[in-house]
């Protein structure tokens, strides 16, 4: 802990999407903390068009903070969801839990979509 790790996985996004503006990216790490540091990292300079943080139905939505639930969705019962496949293919960078990552396989994105995956602590 406190090495940079994540700081140098935001960075190297950074640079991916000013080398490669077409390019669509999957970050995961394995706890929903992880994930939402991410998130709130480069909500600094993603706009909720090119960044979605994608929770678990289940998510309880305390603790969260705005940043992070500005680039999440919820229904109008207070429910986590996924955008539409259509929509979610639009984010440049789609931020989830490792256990959450198939969930864009699992409403049709196809293989190949992302063009790069970071999995943060993947040690």
């Amino acid at each position: 802990p406190g090495t940079g790790k994540t700081v140098v996985l935001v960075e190297a996004i950074r640079q991916v999407l000013d080398k490669q503006p077409n390019a669509k990216i999957l970050a995961c790490a394995p706890s929903n903390s992880a994930a939402d540091i991410i998130a709130e990292r480069l909500a600094r300079f993603l706009s909720t068009r090119e960044l979605f943080r994608m929770n678990a139905p289940t998510r309880q939505k305390d603790n969260i903070k705005p940043l992070v639930m500005d680039c999440s969705r919820v229904n109008s019962d207070g429910t986590f969801i996924v955008p539409r496949r259509e929509e979610l293919m639009t984010f440049k960078v789609v931020v989830s839990t490792c256990v959450s990552a198939s969930v864009p396989y699992g409403i049709g994105v196809e293989n190949g979509h992302f063009t790069h995956i970071f999995v943060d602590e993947a040690g």
